[in-house]
């Protein structure tokens, strides 16, 4: 029966000059309480590893703590050479706790207390897996001296577990021109060079650092850029801002991984730099386009105020820029008349369907020439030399 008792005691002894009896006892005043305890009781409540994912082999440390409790009324005391942690995959433990995290070595009866583990390195796993982590919690108890002991293991209850992750290796795995014509661009035009970086690791990469670099007179303006953060097995992705250089020719962009670092650790030397699937960019920088309108020419040099009859102008283009240009699609608003610099309004004309060439669309290549073909369905009522004029 546990609770305080009260002990007494009593002696009797025989005088030996008179051989009286003698005695005495404590019922009357003298006698002790003491606390009858339950055995002390100790129980590992929960292991947990103090980050969810770890990197294969990171020296960085991480913590495993245990949260100990005395289940039974008897303290109990702390024995931590029979301590320990054990994982499916070995952990490395090079200072087991000495004492509980708050200070101290016993547990009174109902009381807790929190182990902490500092594990470095981690072990080593050839794939992504969750490690048990198990530990054995060791303590004598104070009232008998009697060693026990909790084994995550015997009661399974209270282990933990963590996730080991493979280290990042990241790759660039293409760098594309975001251009209307890529890869042709005018001269000092602004543009984008895209860029997709992947991870086939496990852990992710976080601050990952890219340098491009260009063979010709383009400016990369932003150089390095730095992603953020490419999660273990996605890709991730970013954009360089360039300006094209000031003299035509072909120029090739390269791009390259300077730096990243493993998030589960923070250490840059985990981190594995694959071989680039794409890492260039070829760009074509030209002379702008430059249309030109050559001539437009009545097919008629005359014809009668208000005629209803159609006559045509021809409007001849030529492109004499270094890149190609597309024309707005042409209609009646392009071409002008005016008599004695005023504006005639009269005219009805109908813009052309197409190229005069009957090429397809609206484009001219550099150094192509071709015409717009107007129809004039209704002339204007005034008399007199009138100018026309064509504005592309």
């Amino acid at each position: 029966t546990t609770g305080i008792a009260l002990v007494n005691g009593r002696v009797a002894a025989d005088d030996t000059n008179s051989g009286e009896r003698i005695g005495d006892d404590t019922f009357t005043g003298g006698g002790r309480y003491m606390a009858v305890q339950e055995p002390a009781q100790p129980v590992i409540l929960e292991t947990l590893a103090g980050r969810d994912t770890i990197t294969s082999g990171q020296t960085t440390p991480w913590s495993v703590t245990l949260h100990v409790r005395n289940e039974g009324e008897a303290a109990m005391t702390f024995d931590p050479a029979g301590t320990g942690l054990f994982g499916s995959y070995p952990l490395t433990v090079p200072a087991p706790p000495q004492e509980f995290g708050a200070g101290g070595v016993t547990l009174a009866g109902g009381a807790a207390g929190h182990l902490v583990f500092e594990i470095a390195p981690s072990p080593e796993v050839p794939s992504d897996t969750d490690i048990r982590i198990d530990a054995v919690a060791a303590f004598s108890e104070d009232n008998r001296g009697v060693a026990m002991q909790y084994d995550t293991r015997v009661s399974e209850a209270g282990f933990g577990a963590v996730h080991a992750q493979t280290p990042p290796r990241i790759g660039i795995v293409s760098l594309t021109a975001a251009a209307p014509r890529a890869p042709y661009v005018d001269l000092e035009q602004m543009f984008d060079l895209l860029i997709e970086v992947e991870n086939t690791g496990g852990a992710s990469a976080s601050d990952v650092t890219i340098d491009l670099v260009c063979d010709g007179h383009s400016t990369v303006l932003d150089a390095p850029l730095v992603l953020e953060r490419v999660a273990g097995g996605g890709v991730a992705g970013g954009a360089f801002a360039v300006r094209a250089g000031d003299v035509p020719g072909v120029e090739i962009f390269t791009a390259a991984l300077v730096s990243a670092v493993d998030v589960n650790s923070g250490q840059a030397d985990l981190v594995a730099f694959a071989p680039a699937l794409d890492s260039t960019a070829t760009m074509t920088i030209q002379e702008p386009g430059v249309l030109a309108v050559e001539s437009v020419t009545a097919s008629q040099a005359e014809v009668n105020a208000g005629q209803t009859a159609d006559w045509t102008l021809r409007v001849d283009l030529v492109n004499q820029g270094g890149a190609p240009v597309t024309l707005a699609v042409p209609t009646a608003a392009d071409i002008g008349f005016s008599l004695a610099g005023t504006p005639l309004t009269d005219y009805l004309v109908v813009g052309p369907s197409g190229l005069a060439s009957g090429a397809p669309g609206w484009s001219l290549d550099a150094g192509a020439a071709d015409s717009l073909v107007y129809i004039v369905s209704t002339t204007g009522s005034d008399t007199g030399i009138v100018l026309v004029t064509a504005s592309l």
